[in-house]
């Protein structure tokens, strides 16, 4: 309801109650008694009831309204002034009310916001700490096997020189010493041999490593190319998360 209909109602009200209380006030008048006459049983009955009959009763007097008392009637405007003002203060503390609650609102979206970023940052943590435990594990693996092939390296070379101080050298004596005997040269030397097939080793390695450089540089022309003929053709993602504040804007 508005606070001056408000107001008018209440003075309306205090007015009513004003006339009632007029109407209700006793009469102050001095009241007139009538004379009563004592009768005797007598003989003379009759005149008494005539002398009765004569007797003039006055009219009642008409009650004087009651003029309204000045103090009370400011006394009741300055209530009513009262209820006014505390009215407008309670108008006014409602809408700080109002105010506090819409600011209520506001940090719980914030706040909303906030979390779900915050929700969607432990996911993407929680991947990447997953490839990252994965790819620790693999390169476990992988030393393990580089150290299970140097073991392996280290037993080839034990049976390599167990052969060539052993058998081979006497094999190869023997055959010299046959050969020799029918008059053909001795077979060469383990370590010119070796050497030679260390060389045609390593040239074959090379040419690998050449090839694959050059099909490595190759399709990285043809990877480079393809992407910039599809970049030309997409626009660049421009979504950013949610609650997440600019880079030059500090966070309010």
């Amino acid at each position: 309801m508005h606070p001056f209909l408000m107001i008018y109602l209440s003075i309306y009200s205090i007015y009513k109650e004003m006339a009632t209380n007029d109407d209700n006030e006793p009469d102050t008048t001095i009241p007139q008694f009538e004379e009563t006459t004592t009768t005797t049983t007598t003989t003379t009955t009759n005149q008494d009831n005539d002398d009765n009959d004569n007797i003039d009763i006055p009219p009642p007097q008409p009650q004087q309204p009651q003029q309204p008392n000045k103090q009370e009637q400011k006394m009741k405007l300055d209530f009513l002034y009262d209820i006014k003002v505390q009215t407008r203060e309670y108008t006014k503390l409602k809408d700080t009310v109002y105010g506090h609650m819409e600011s209520l609102r506001s940090e719980d979206q914030v706040l909303t916001e906030l979390i779900n970023e915050k929700n969607a940052l432990t996911v993407e943590y929680r991947q990447h700490e997953q490839a990252l435990n994965d790819i620790v594990k693999d390169l476990n693996t992988v030393d393990k096997l580089i150290q299970d092939r140097r073991m392996e390296k280290v037993n080839i070379q034990k049976q390599i020189d167990v052969l060539q101080e052993g058998q081979l050298s006497k094999q190869r004596q023997k055959v010299n010493e046959m050969r020799s005997s029918v008059g053909l040269e001795p077979l060469p030397s383990i370590e010119i041999e070796r050497d030679k097939l260390q060389s045609s080793y390593l040239t074959k390695r090379l040419h690998e490593e050449i090839q694959n450089k050059a099909a490595a540089a190759a399709a990285a022309a043809t990877a480079s190319s393809s992407l910039s003929s599809s970049s030309s053709s997409l626009q660049p993602p421009t979504k950013k998360r949610p609650g997440r504040p600019p880079k030059n804007k500090p966070l309010q």
